[in-house]
Protein backbone atom coordinates (compact mmCIF):
# COMPACT_ATOMS: atom_id res chain seq x y z
CA UNK A 1 0.00 0.00 0.00
CA UNK A 2 1.24 3.35 -1.02
CA UNK A 3 2.04 5.83 1.89
CA UNK A 4 0.64 9.64 1.60
CA UNK A 5 4.04 10.65 0.59
CA UNK A 6 4.40 8.54 -2.21
CA UNK A 7 1.31 10.49 -3.59
CA UNK A 8 3.13 13.72 -3.24
CA UNK A 9 4.95 15.06 -6.26
CA UNK A 10 8.29 15.81 -6.13
CA UNK A 11 10.21 18.65 -7.23
CA UNK A 12 12.34 18.25 -9.87
CA UNK A 13 15.84 18.60 -10.67
CA UNK A 14 15.01 21.61 -12.13
CA UNK A 15 12.63 23.30 -10.10
CA UNK A 16 15.05 22.89 -6.70
CA UNK A 17 17.90 24.54 -8.58
CA UNK A 18 15.58 27.09 -9.44
CA UNK A 19 14.49 27.81 -5.98
CA UNK A 20 18.50 26.89 -4.85
CA UNK A 21 19.43 29.74 -7.10
CA UNK A 22 16.85 32.21 -6.00
CA UNK A 23 18.01 31.54 -2.72
CA UNK A 24 21.51 32.41 -3.32
CA UNK A 25 20.22 35.38 -4.82
CA UNK A 26 18.17 36.89 -1.86
CA UNK A 27 20.75 35.68 0.48
CA UNK A 28 23.57 37.49 -1.82
CA UNK A 29 21.58 40.53 -2.01
CA UNK A 30 20.97 40.57 2.12
CA UNK A 31 24.25 40.07 2.79
CA UNK A 32 25.01 42.56 0.44
CA UNK A 33 23.15 44.93 2.31
CA UNK A 34 24.21 44.13 6.04
CA UNK A 35 28.00 44.85 4.97
CA UNK A 36 26.94 48.46 3.37
CA UNK A 37 25.06 49.16 6.60
CA UNK A 38 27.94 49.02 8.60
CA UNK A 39 29.87 51.91 8.57
CA UNK A 40 33.10 50.08 10.11
CA UNK A 41 33.22 47.70 6.71
CA UNK A 42 31.73 50.08 3.76
CA UNK A 43 34.17 53.22 4.25
CA UNK A 44 37.20 51.98 4.92
CA UNK A 45 36.70 49.27 2.46
CA UNK A 46 36.19 52.22 -0.15
CA UNK A 47 38.47 55.06 0.90
CA UNK A 48 41.22 53.59 2.00
CA UNK A 49 42.92 51.73 -1.23
CA UNK A 50 41.74 54.94 -2.48
CA UNK A 51 43.27 57.16 -0.13
CA UNK A 52 46.46 55.48 -0.25
CA UNK A 53 46.41 54.82 -3.75
CA UNK A 54 45.76 58.55 -4.65
CA UNK A 55 48.85 59.54 -1.76
CA UNK A 56 51.64 57.00 -3.69
CA UNK A 57 50.62 57.67 -6.90
CA UNK A 58 49.45 61.37 -7.21
CA UNK A 59 51.30 63.25 -4.49
CA UNK A 60 54.66 61.40 -3.26
CA UNK A 61 56.67 61.06 -6.39
CA UNK A 62 56.40 57.63 -6.99
CA UNK A 63 54.56 56.98 -10.59
CA UNK A 64 57.69 58.79 -12.46
CA UNK A 65 57.11 56.67 -15.58
CA UNK A 66 53.87 54.78 -17.02
CA UNK A 67 55.57 51.72 -16.01
CA UNK A 68 55.86 52.44 -12.30
CA UNK A 69 52.07 54.31 -12.65
CA UNK A 70 50.84 51.24 -13.65
CA UNK A 71 52.44 49.04 -11.22
CA UNK A 72 51.30 51.00 -8.52
CA UNK A 73 47.74 50.71 -9.99
CA UNK A 74 48.01 47.07 -9.89
CA UNK A 75 49.40 46.84 -6.06
CA UNK A 76 46.42 49.13 -4.87
CA UNK A 77 43.99 47.03 -6.67
CA UNK A 78 44.93 44.08 -5.01
CA UNK A 79 45.29 45.98 -1.39
CA UNK A 80 41.98 47.07 -2.51
CA UNK A 81 40.06 44.04 -3.08
CA UNK A 82 41.33 41.38 -0.78
CA UNK A 83 40.06 43.93 2.16
CA UNK A 84 36.30 42.88 1.68
CA UNK A 85 36.29 39.38 1.38
CA UNK A 86 38.96 39.20 4.31
CA UNK A 87 36.84 41.22 6.68
CA UNK A 88 33.57 39.92 5.49
CA UNK A 89 34.98 36.42 7.14
CA UNK A 90 37.58 37.07 9.42
CA UNK A 91 35.31 39.88 11.50
CA UNK A 92 31.74 39.65 9.97
CA UNK A 93 31.49 35.74 10.66
CA UNK A 94 33.29 36.28 14.37
CA UNK A 95 30.66 38.79 15.48
CA UNK A 96 27.95 36.44 13.69
CA UNK A 97 29.49 33.69 16.10
CA UNK A 98 29.53 36.33 19.54
CA UNK A 99 25.76 37.42 18.81
CA UNK A 100 24.41 33.81 18.20
CA UNK A 101 23.71 34.23 14.25
CA UNK A 102 25.98 31.89 13.48
CA UNK A 103 23.92 29.44 15.37
CA UNK A 104 20.49 30.66 14.27
CA UNK A 105 22.45 30.35 10.14
CA UNK A 106 23.06 26.88 10.56
CA UNK A 107 19.72 25.64 11.99
CA UNK A 108 17.69 27.63 8.68
CA UNK A 109 16.64 25.74 5.87
CA UNK A 110 19.07 27.01 3.96
CA UNK A 111 22.44 24.76 3.17
CA UNK A 112 25.48 26.73 5.08
CA UNK A 113 27.64 26.74 1.93
CA UNK A 114 25.09 28.55 0.35
CA UNK A 115 25.83 31.28 2.89
CA UNK A 116 28.73 31.11 2.84
CA UNK A 117 29.01 31.61 -0.94
CA UNK A 118 26.63 34.51 -0.68
CA UNK A 119 28.70 36.62 1.74
CA UNK A 120 31.55 36.06 -0.94
CA UNK A 121 29.35 37.51 -3.70
CA UNK A 122 28.53 40.59 -1.61
CA UNK A 123 32.37 41.53 -0.60
CA UNK A 124 32.66 41.11 -4.46
CA UNK A 125 30.38 43.79 -5.13
CA UNK A 126 32.20 45.51 -2.86
CA UNK A 127 35.78 44.56 -4.32
CA UNK A 128 33.89 45.66 -8.00
CA UNK A 129 33.32 49.24 -6.51
CA UNK A 130 36.93 49.57 -5.27
CA UNK A 131 38.27 48.14 -8.87
CA UNK A 132 35.77 50.88 -10.38
CA UNK A 133 36.78 53.62 -7.80
CA UNK A 134 40.42 53.38 -8.30
CA UNK A 135 40.41 52.36 -12.49
CA UNK A 136 38.83 56.07 -12.33
CA UNK A 137 41.43 57.77 -10.18
CA UNK A 138 44.24 56.04 -12.21
CA UNK A 139 42.76 56.95 -15.38
CA UNK A 140 42.00 60.57 -14.58
CA UNK A 141 44.96 61.63 -12.13
CA UNK A 142 47.39 58.81 -12.53
CA UNK A 143 47.95 58.81 -15.70
CA UNK A 144 47.95 55.44 -16.07
CA UNK A 145 46.80 54.25 -19.87
CA UNK A 146 45.54 50.35 -20.25
CA UNK A 147 44.60 49.02 -23.41
CA UNK A 148 40.75 47.87 -23.44
CA UNK A 149 41.70 43.84 -22.82
CA UNK A 150 43.75 45.13 -19.76
CA UNK A 151 41.80 47.18 -17.76
CA UNK A 152 39.16 44.41 -18.13
CA UNK A 153 41.29 41.39 -16.73
CA UNK A 154 42.82 43.70 -14.18
CA UNK A 155 39.35 43.94 -13.28
CA UNK A 156 38.59 40.52 -13.54
CA UNK A 157 41.58 39.65 -10.99
CA UNK A 158 40.73 41.96 -8.73
CA UNK A 159 36.97 40.52 -8.41
CA UNK A 160 38.18 36.86 -8.00
CA UNK A 161 40.73 38.14 -5.55
CA UNK A 162 37.65 37.88 -2.56
CA UNK A 163 37.80 34.10 -3.25
CA UNK A 164 41.37 33.48 -1.24
CA UNK A 165 40.71 36.32 0.82
CA UNK A 166 37.35 35.34 2.09
CA UNK A 167 38.78 31.25 2.39
CA UNK A 168 41.40 32.96 5.21
CA UNK A 169 39.26 35.43 6.75
CA UNK A 170 36.77 32.64 7.19
CA UNK A 171 39.85 30.91 8.72
CA UNK A 172 40.05 33.60 10.82
CA UNK A 173 36.27 33.78 11.71
CA UNK A 174 35.92 30.34 12.33
CA UNK A 175 38.31 30.18 15.71
CA UNK A 176 38.79 33.98 16.73
CA UNK A 177 35.90 35.80 18.81
CA UNK A 178 35.07 39.20 17.68
CA UNK A 179 37.32 41.46 19.40
CA UNK A 180 40.47 39.35 18.38
CA UNK A 181 39.25 38.69 14.77
CA UNK A 182 39.17 42.78 14.61
CA UNK A 183 42.76 42.99 15.87
CA UNK A 184 44.02 39.63 14.25
CA UNK A 185 42.44 40.71 10.67
CA UNK A 186 43.87 44.19 10.90
CA UNK A 187 47.35 42.46 11.39
CA UNK A 188 47.12 40.15 8.75
CA UNK A 189 45.46 42.66 6.04
CA UNK A 190 48.35 45.39 6.55
CA UNK A 191 51.08 42.66 6.96
CA UNK A 192 50.51 40.98 3.89
CA UNK A 193 50.25 44.10 1.79
CA UNK A 194 53.54 45.10 3.13
CA UNK A 195 55.29 41.85 3.14
CA UNK A 196 54.37 41.29 -0.15
CA UNK A 197 55.74 44.44 -1.89
CA UNK A 198 52.22 45.66 -2.58
CA UNK A 199 53.08 49.49 -0.93
CA UNK A 200 57.17 49.51 -1.28
CA UNK A 201 59.30 47.54 -4.05
CA UNK A 202 60.35 44.42 -2.92
CA UNK A 203 64.08 45.53 -3.71
CA UNK A 204 64.04 47.53 -1.07
CA UNK A 205 63.15 45.59 1.69
CA UNK A 206 65.64 43.74 3.43
CA UNK A 207 66.11 40.04 1.82
CA UNK A 208 64.17 38.25 5.05
CA UNK A 209 61.14 40.53 3.67
CA UNK A 210 61.94 39.11 0.16
CA UNK A 211 61.86 35.34 1.25
CA UNK A 212 58.69 35.85 3.07
CA UNK A 213 57.13 37.36 0.45
CA UNK A 214 56.13 34.37 -1.78
CA UNK A 215 54.09 32.73 1.70
CA UNK A 216 51.90 35.81 1.15
CA UNK A 217 48.61 35.35 -1.27
CA UNK A 218 48.66 39.13 -2.16
CA UNK A 219 52.18 38.46 -3.82
CA UNK A 220 50.19 35.83 -5.87
CA UNK A 221 47.45 38.01 -6.80
CA UNK A 222 49.47 41.16 -7.30
CA UNK A 223 52.08 38.60 -10.18
CA UNK A 224 48.70 38.30 -11.71
CA UNK A 225 47.49 41.22 -11.96
CA UNK A 226 50.88 42.29 -13.48
CA UNK A 227 50.47 39.99 -16.37
CA UNK A 228 46.94 40.42 -16.48
CA UNK A 229 47.89 44.72 -17.38
CA UNK A 230 50.58 43.31 -19.62
CA UNK A 231 53.61 44.75 -17.63
CA UNK A 232 55.19 41.76 -17.43
CA UNK A 233 55.03 38.17 -18.99
CA UNK A 234 55.42 34.59 -17.14
CA UNK A 235 53.22 31.78 -16.70
CA UNK A 236 49.91 31.75 -14.38
CA UNK A 237 49.71 28.30 -13.52
CA UNK A 238 52.14 28.33 -10.60
CA UNK A 239 50.18 31.69 -8.96
CA UNK A 240 47.11 30.08 -9.64
CA UNK A 241 47.75 26.83 -8.05
CA UNK A 242 49.40 28.17 -5.23
CA UNK A 243 46.17 30.37 -4.62
CA UNK A 244 43.74 27.49 -5.35
CA UNK A 245 45.97 25.01 -2.69
CA UNK A 246 46.11 28.40 0.07
CA UNK A 247 41.91 28.34 -0.31
CA UNK A 248 41.05 24.80 0.13
CA UNK A 249 43.86 24.65 3.03
CA UNK A 250 42.42 27.78 4.92
CA UNK A 251 38.66 26.24 4.45
CA UNK A 252 39.93 23.05 5.87
CA UNK A 253 41.20 24.72 8.92
CA UNK A 254 37.92 26.47 9.16
CA UNK A 255 35.94 23.51 8.93
CA UNK A 256 35.98 22.31 12.43
CA UNK A 257 36.19 25.75 13.96
CA UNK A 258 32.69 26.50 12.30
CA UNK A 259 31.60 23.08 13.99
CA UNK A 260 32.84 23.81 17.22
CA UNK A 261 30.58 25.11 20.06
CA UNK A 262 29.58 28.18 20.24
CA UNK A 263 31.23 30.37 22.81
CA UNK A 264 34.52 28.65 22.84
CA UNK A 265 37.85 30.32 21.25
Amino acid sequence: MNSLTDTLPRPTFQASSRRLVRALAFETLAEWRNLARMPAFSVPTLLFPVGFYSMFAIVLPFANTPEAAATLLVNFTIFGVFGPGLFAFGVGLASDRDQGWLRLKQAAPLPVMVMMLARTLGAMVFALAVVVALFTVAATLGGVRLERSAWALLALVGVLAVIPASALGLAFGAWLNARAAMAIVNIAYLGSAVLSGLWFPLQMMPASVQSIAPAMPPYHLAELGRQAAGLEGGGLVYPVLWLVFATIIAVAVAMPGLRRPEGKS
